[in-house]
This record gives structure tokens, C-alpha cells and sequence, in this order.
């Protein structure tokens, strides 16, 4: 696994998403991993975890200029989904709705 850089600049909650709590989904579809679309707006479940990352990189190619420095755009790699994995794993089946 590799480190985050050591001048990644720590995510700061600015506030700038306390309005976002109660809206309404957009009326935009996702690529799933399991090769469909899952369109937000029609989703019938009160909760949904959407985890998604900004962009994969490419072996032997670089970043874009100043990508690291752009707070949560280094995405996500499989060791660090570790833990999420295991927290969905826990919880009660009833109350999951994959949308791989």
C-alpha cells in the first residue's frame, strides 16, 4: 500500500454541505460495477452508500499537474476499501439493497 503524500493537505469540513441533508437526489444514473446504471432519483430506499472514487490511474503514467494536492482525489485503492467492506458485511441483510 502506498503513503499519501506528506504534503496532501488534511480534508477540512468546511460546511459547505450542511444544506445537502433532506434534498432530493439529482435525476443522474451511475455506472455500476456490475455493468449497469443506477439512476439516484429513483432510488426507494430512505439510506444509500454511494462509494466511488475520482479517477484510476494508469501504471507508468503520472498524475495530472497537482491532482494529490486536490483534497479526496486520490480516490481509493482495494487495501483501503478493507474497512468499509467490513462494515457493510456487518450490517443486518434486511437492511442492505446492493446496487452493484
Amino acid at each position: 500500500m502506498q503513503a499519501a503524500p506528506s504534503e496532501l493537505p488534511a480534508p477540512i469540513d468546511d460546511g459547505a454541505c450542511d444544506h445537502l441533508p433532506g434534498l432530493a437526489l439529482p435525476a443522474i444514473a451511475l455506472p455500476s460495477t456490475a455493468g449497469r446504471f443506477v439512476e439516484l432519483d429513483k432510488l426507494e430506499v430512505v439510506r444509500t452508500v454511494i462509494y466511488c472514487y475520482p479517477m484510476t490511474g494508469v501504471p507508468g503514467v503520472p498524475l495530472p499537474e497537482g491532482w494529490d494536492l486536490i483534497p479526496g482525489a486520490r480516490g481509493c485503492t482495494p487495501p483501503r476499501l478493507a474497512p468499509f467492506a467490513i462494515t457493510i458485511a456487518n450490517l443486518p441483510a434486511s437492511r442492505l439493497n446492493s446496487l452493484a
